[in-house]
């Protein structure tokens, strides 16, 4: 069984995604249909490839070993909170620095909703620091981390009522897939703008099925392996010619799904493609993560300054957040990560059965 993989090369990537789009808007630089470049781009979208990655190996890592779930846990705060504390206070030395912290309670909520669940909380005082929002990209750490609670809760639930029963599992697994698109569908449509619809996004309803577009395909590897490890061309051919032929619009208010489907599965092939392409480009350092969190501060800083504009000022923006997500994975992240209880190197299992 390779052990090799290419998903934090496909991380990186999606934070770079993020970055890329979020400095093109709010440095004033274009739009996503500004140019062809910006239109292909925009067909892979980071969030819901970051949503995709992690139902496939956090589902893994608790199906690995069920029965450790303090230690899955012990693992995902390692993962999570170490780096979001100390961006939380950078970011918090940047808006002392251009005059916006206080003392207040306010503040003191602001920086406990940053580093907890409820980062959309952005009290007045602080918007007028760069964008209006000091890291507006942090909503989807909340997601994530109820995603984190939703696999043990899932699959504890599922073995002790049900068993091992693979073709059971995928049925109650596609049928929480339809109902959470249900609600993403409901939710698109509806009037977004008063507070409760924003605190609802953060919950993992609406974004649930992306995240188990990449568990199913961990429970089912045995039988989808062979239909995607080393094919990520074809399967980016067909990713290719579904966004030619307007196939999103053509679909109606199924087309989001398919096309975050054949998304996944280009995602998922990519990563058992060429598997050592990743340890050779980054030599195992996962800066992802702290692109993901950097980005916006760096970005909101060069607002603040009047640096907009300019493409010299966005490739500015990305090198100062990726010395920042470097020094982040070397000084933070990985020193946190070594201490995991149990270290293993990722293999997907043969599947359920």
């Amino acid at each position: 069984m390779n052990r090799q993989n290419n998903f934090d090369l496909l991380r990186l990537f999606a934070a770079s995604q993020v970055l890329y789009f979020h400095a093109l808007e709010h440095l004033q630089l274009g739009s996503a249909t500004s140019s062809a470049f910006n239109r292909v781009l925009s067909q892979f979208p980071g969030v819901p490839i970051f949503f995709v990655i992690s139902g496939f190996l956090i589902t893994a890592s608790f199906l690995r070993n069920r029965t450790a779930l303090l230690g899955y846990a012990h693992n995902r705060v390692l993962r999570i909170f170490p780096a979001l504390i100390v961006c939380t206070l950078f970011t918090t030395g940047l808006l002392a620095y251009f005059g916006y912290a206080s003392t207040n309670w306010r503040m003191g909520a602001w920086l406990l909703g940053q580093v907890t669940v409820l980062p959309i909380y952005n009290p007045d005082f602080l918007r007028g620091f760069g964008v209006g929002d000091p890291n507006g990209a942090l909503w989807t750490i909340p997601v994530e981390i109820q995603f984190y609670i939703f696999v043990p809760l899932f699959f504890g639930v599922w073995f002790a009522l049900a068993g091992d029963g693979l073709k059971k599992l995928l049925t109650v697994l596609v049928g929480f897939i339809v109902g959470s698109f249900a609600v993403y569908t409901w939710y698109m449509a509806a009037d977004r703008t008063p507070l409760v619809m924003q605190v609802f996004y953060i919950s993992l309803l609406p974004h649930l099925w992306m995240f188990l577009l990449g568990a199913v395909a961990y429970v089912a590897w045995s039988h989808m392996r062979h239909v995607l490890e080393g094919k990520a061309l074809l399967w980016a051919l067909a990713y290719g010619v579904f966004i030619a032929l307007g196939a999103i619009s053509s679909l109606g208010v199924l087309g989001p799904f398919a096309q975050k489907a054949l998304l996944a599965l280009l995602v998922l092939s990519s990563a058992f493609t060429l598997p050592k392409l990743a340890h050779i480009i980054l030599r195992r350092a996962d800066v992802s993560y702290g692109l993901y969190l950097y980005h916006m501060p760096v970005i909101n800083t060069f607002v603040e300054l009047g640096k907009t504009g300019s493409w010299l000022f966005c490739v500015a923006a990305w090198g100062v957040s990726v010395c920042l997500a470097v020094a982040s994975w070397f000084g933070v992240e990985r020193p946190a990560l070594q201490l995991k209880r149990k270290k293993t190197v990722f293999a997907p299992a043969e599947g359920l059965g």
